[in-house]
């Protein structure tokens, strides 16, 4: 849980891995959704997740990422990865 929605971990019938759907409520983070759909649309770097796509529908927004089974939390707190640049 997020303070713009919720991310779950999802497969999709006829596609082979699994997903990171980032859910927002449509009318209270619209463009909040927008801005971060806009900038993770222009960014190609190994440390952050690739944005695959998004969907709008009448009632919710998704943002659709690669999966790792990784938190953010764990990944900060191993040794050296703050003095880690690459």
């Amino acid at each position: 849980n997020g303070t713009y929605g919720n991310v779950f971990k999802s497969r999709f019938e006829g596609l082979n891995g699994t997903y990171a759907i980032k859910e927002f409520d449509s009318l209270k983070s619209k463009q909040f959704f927008e801005h971060e759909r806009d900038i993770l649309k222009e960014i190609e770097h190994h440390r952050i997740i690739l944005l695959l796509g998004s969907k709008i529908t009448p009632n919710n927004l998704y943002l659709i990422f690669e999966y790792y089974d990784l938190s953010l939390k764990k990944l900060v707190t191993k040794d050296n990865w703050i003095n880690n640049t690459n």
